[in-house]
């Protein structure tokens, strides 16, 4: 990713985080993940974090031939939303001359519905409270973690492998419960007999503000993916000073975060990992950055 495209997220990102303090939330409305005109596929990683925060309210975005295939057309002088997909390259290792795979990194710009004269008819169906709630029990249960429940702590106990949870009947609703149950759960995807994150760190430093940022996204985009928009929490108070100071000191830290809290979500929901589809015939020109490496 080009290092002033990251930036520019970053400071999005804190800018959000410092204006609306304690009461932040990861950027997803009533209308679900932001997805593709196109395919009504989700967009996913960084490129959920881009069109979230782009301040348009409905979540469908296509390039500009994109949508005048769909018989629309991007106004004249509209902004467009620069995102980016990883394409497999295989290169020579130059101390084993053996080939590895990087993940090639390109740009390309898509517009938002509401930039667009003549829009097609696009709509997410919402689902009865019932199916949301029935669709996350189904996957806390599929996960197989050991979850203990009662008392008044949530956590994670990598000594243990094990979740403890208050009962659901001691939230303030079942979306809050869900909210807090997969955030543990994504700490509880990074085990080392899973995923193998660093979970390590102490509360104030920099690798545990990373890690409550990586299980704060995957749980917002499973609770997205489903239909529940993600609410504040007070806890979200106590990570935003480490969570900004993180992506002060790096800029790319938010790209790996994502990246992270993608794969923390894949594994939650037994979804295969899958790239970003790469549009047919990008409307800007492509920018290659073979260096930039999909973080492990």
């Amino acid at each position: 990713m080009r290092a002033d495209l990251a930036e520019t997220i970053s400071a999005k990102l804190i800018d959000l985080m410092e204006k609306h303090g304690s009461n932040w939330r990861q950027p997803w409305t009533g209308s679900g993940l932001y997805r593709n005109a196109v395919s009504n596929k989700p967009y996913r990683g960084i490129n959920q974090l881009i069109t979230a925060t782009s301040s348009y309210a409905e979540p469908w975005f296509a390039t500009y031939k994109q949508w005048h295939d769909l018989g629309a057309q991007v106004r004249k002088g509209e902004k467009a939303t620069t995102i980016f997909f990883f394409k497999p390259f295989n290169v020579k290792d130059k101390e084993t001359e053996q080939e590895k795979q990087i993940m090639l990194a390109r740009t390309y710009s898509v517009f938002n519905i509401a930039q667009v004269e003549n829009p097609p008819p696009l709509e997410i169906t919402t689902r009865p409270e019932i199916e949301r709630h029935a669709d996350c029990e189904r996957i806390i249960a599929e996960t197989g973690a050991e979850i203990g429940y009662g008392g008044d702590r949530a956590a994670y106990i990598p000594s243990q492998d094990r979740i403890i949870l208050p009962a659901p009947k001691q939230f303030e609703s079942r979306d809050a419960f869900y909210s807090v149950a997969f955030h543990e759960l994504s700490h509880w995807s990074g085990g080392e007999k899973r995923l193998n994150r660093n979970l390590k760190g102490r509360f104030g430093d920099q690798s545990y503000a990373f890690e409550e940022l990586i299980a704060e996204s995957a749980s917002a985009f499973i609770l997205a993916g489903i239909g529940i928009v993600p609410e504040p929490r007070k806890e979200t108070a106590q990570y935003l000073n480490g969570w900004i100071r993180a992506l002060r000191d790096d800029k790319k830290a938010i790209v790996t975060a994502f990246s992270h809290a993608q794969k923390a979500a894949d594994f939650i929901l037994k979804d295969e990992p899958a790239l970003e589809v790469e549009p047919t015939r990008p409307d800007a020109k492509d920018e290659a950055q073979p260096a930039f490496r999909r973080p492990a």
